[in-house]
């Protein structure tokens, strides 16, 4: 006679979807309050008030015989990856007025979650924006 040995199958967590309302001209206290709570929860919110700042890309040595070398910092990669998926998750909260709004501005920086809070901040919601620094 076999005997059955029952498996525990490893249980996998799926967080739940984050629902944060679209960035309009007319809802930036309901959006702001639904956006820092999140990043910060993620322990990501250094990205965007600059605590956490853009590591250099290469990190230079000097050897014994005066030679400089540089090799590449994995924190560099790693910081790159964070950024843009804070960038995209926070694209993904505007509406297309807001946009069209911004876009002009951050086709002449380099697209950081950063920059995007420094223009949103600067061109769309100068009196209200300044505050997502100080939360």
């Amino acid at each position: 006679m076999t005997s059955s040995s029952s498996t525990a199958l490893p249980t996998f967590f799926t967080p739940p979807t984050v629902n944060i309302h679209e960035l309009t001209k007319d809802n930036f206290t309901t959006w702001k309050a639904q956006v820092i709570p999140y990043f910060i929860g993620l322990d990501l919110f250094g990205y965007l008030d600059g605590t956490i700042p853009k590591p250099h890309i290469t990190l230079s040595s000097i050897d014994a015989t005066n030679a400089t070398s540089s090799s590449p910092i994995p924190a560099y990669t790693h910081w790159i990856c964070q950024d843009a998926l804070i960038l995209s998750a926070i694209m993904s909260t505007l509406t297309e007025p807001i946009v069209a709004q911004i876009k002009p501005h951050m086709m002449c920086l380099a697209s950081t979650g950063k920059d995007l809070c420094l223009t949103m901040q600067s061109s769309c919601f100068s009196s209200s924006f300044s505050t997502l620094h100080s939360s």
